[in-house]
C-alpha cells in the first residue's frame, strides 16, 4: 500500500525531494500532483488514497497547520489510528510551527537542520508500519507483537506460520501463541501459480482476506488454566471448487501464576493481524491485477475464495 504525503503546496519543493528519495528506495508514495489528473474528482481521489495508505506522512510547516485541507487529511489519518489500533500518522517537521494538539505526543522526523538525519528517521518510522512480516498492535490493556513466515507444512501445503505474543500492562504473565494457517492442495496450487507470475502480494492478500473472513473467527477463544499449551482450530471450505483453509492455534501462558484462568481471544487477534497486514501490501497496477484475475478465474468464475 502507498505512503500518503499530506502537505501544503507551499512546501512542494521539499515534498518532491523527499518523495524522490523514497521512490528511489522502492517505497510507493502517493503525492496529489503525481496522481490526480484533469477531470478527476479531487475529494474522491484523496479520500480513496487516505483510506488505502499504509501510512500518512504529515508535513509540518506554518503553511500546512493553517491549511483546512491538510487538517482534514490529518483528522482522517487519526481516525484510522483509532479504528485500526496502529500508527498511521507520521509527523515530519520541516519548519518551526505550532504543532497540532493531537500530534504533540508523537515523535517527529526533524528536517529543519539536517535533511539526511530526517530522511533516516522517516525510513525507520516507515519500516515499522510497512513491514509485511513483523508488527505490533497497541491496545488499552497492553500490546500484541507478531511475526509471520510463509512456507509449507509437513504435508507440503502452503501455510502461514505466525508467532503472536500478547503482553499485558498490568499482569505478570505473557501469552505466546503459535499459529499455522494452511491451505489444501487446490488452494496451494492457486497460490503458487499467482506467486510464479509475480503476484505474490495478491496471493498473500487473498490468504489474509480468507483468514479474516472465516465465519465465527472471533468466537475462536482458548481457555488457559495452567502452564500447559492448548490447541484449537477453525477453518473454511468451498466445496464447489474443493478449496480449504484451516487455522490451528496453540496458546501458552508464561510468567507468574496468578491463580486465575486466562481466556485468549485468539480469533480476534488473528483477524486484527490479517487486517493490519493487508493494509501494508502494495497496490498493484491494473495490468498486474488483470493477469492475477485470469489465474483466479481458472479456479472459480468469480475469482474469490472465502
Amino acid at each position: 500500500m502507498p505512503v500518503f504525503i499530506s502537505y501544503s503546496h507551499t512546501d512542494t519543493e521539499f515534498v518532491d525531494q523527499l518523495a524522490f528519495h523514497l521512490v528511489a528506495e522502492n517505497t510507493h508514495v502517493w503525492v496529489d500532483r503525481w496522481e490526480i489528473h484533469v477531470g478527476d474528482s479531487l475529494r474522491q481521489k484523496v479520500e480513496t488514497a487516505l483510506g488505502e495508505a499504509a501510512a500518512v506522512l504529515f508535513i509540518l510547516s506554518p503553511a500546512s497547520v493553517q491549511s483546512d485541507w491538510c487538517q482534514r487529511e490529518l483528522s482522517a489519518g487519526l481516525v484510522r489510528e483509532l479504528e485500526e489500533k496502529r500508527v498511521v500518522v507520521l509527523p515530519v517537521l520541516i519548519k518551526d510551527c505550532a504543532v497540532p494538539l493531537f500530534l504533540k505526543d508523537k515523535l517527529y522526523a526533524d528536517f529543519r537542520t539536517d535533511f539526511d538525519q530526517g530522511l533516516r528517521q522517516v525510513r525507520e518510522a516507515l519500516a515499522k508500519v510497512t513491514a509485511l512480516d513483523l508488527g505490533r498492535t497497541d491496545e488499552a490493556e497492553g500490546h500484541v507483537d507478531w511475526a509471520t513466515q510463509w512456507g509449507k507444512n509437513a504435508e507440503g501445503r502452503v501455510a502461514i506460520f505466525a508467532t503472536i505474543v500478547q503482553q499485558s500492562r498490568n499482569q505478570p504473565y505473557t501469552v505466546v501463541s503459535r499459529v499455522v494457517a494452511a491451505m489444501n492442495d487446490v488452494a496451494s496450487r492457486r497460490h503458487l501459480e499467482l506467486v510464479e507470475t509475480g503476484a505474490e502480494e495478491i496471493a498473500r492478500q487473498i490468504a489474509f482476506e480468507t483468514i479474516a473472513g472465516i465465519p465465527n473467527l472471533e468466537q475462536l477463544k482458548i481457555l488457559l488454566t495452567d502452564a500447559e499449551p492448548v490447541e484449537r482450530g477453525i477453518g473454511v471450505r468451498d466445496a464447489k471448487v474443493d478449496m480449504e483453509f484451516w487455522v490451528t492455534a496453540t496458546c501458552q501462558r508464561v510468567g507468574e501464576d496468578t491463580g486465575r484462568d486466562i481466556l485468549v481471544p485468539i480469533g480476534s487477534v488473528l483477524k486484527g493481524l490479517a487486517q493490519q497486514t493487508r493494509h501494508r501490501m502494495r497496490k498493484y497496477s491494473e495490468a498486474e491485477r488483470q493477469e492475477a484475475i485470469e489465474i483466479l478465474k481458472k479456479y472459480r468464475p468469480d475469482g474469490l475464495f472465502r
